[in-house]
């Protein structure tokens, strides 16, 4: 699945992600959850629905690190995607 795509990933957790949060609280440990929603992959179906302008560019080309794109949370779409996600439960 590609980065951008904020959904749980049978390929990566067959068991679901609740079986990995079951082995660390066993661990004794408490799970947390890293995002950068600011971060999506080049091949992310989303990165190709949002205007240019979400994106950080140079001389009008989008900006790719590292396999990435960053949206430009300043501009005019970039926060768009951010404000329109909601997380919760299926």
């Amino acid at each position: 699945m590609p980065s951008a795509v904020w959904a749980e990933s049978a390929a990566r957790f067959p068991g679901g992600l609740g079986e990995i949060l079951d082995r660390i609280r066993e661990a004794g440990m408490v799970p947390g959850l890293w995002l950068e929603p600011e971060v999506g992959g080049v091949r992310s179906p989303i990165a190709a629905t949002l205007l240019e302008d979400a994106f950080f560019r140079r001389d009008g080309v989008r900006l790719a690190e590292w396999g990435r794109h960053q949206l430009d949370l300043h501009g005019h779409s970039g926060g768009g995607p951010l404000r329109h996600r909601r997380v919760g439960r299926r």
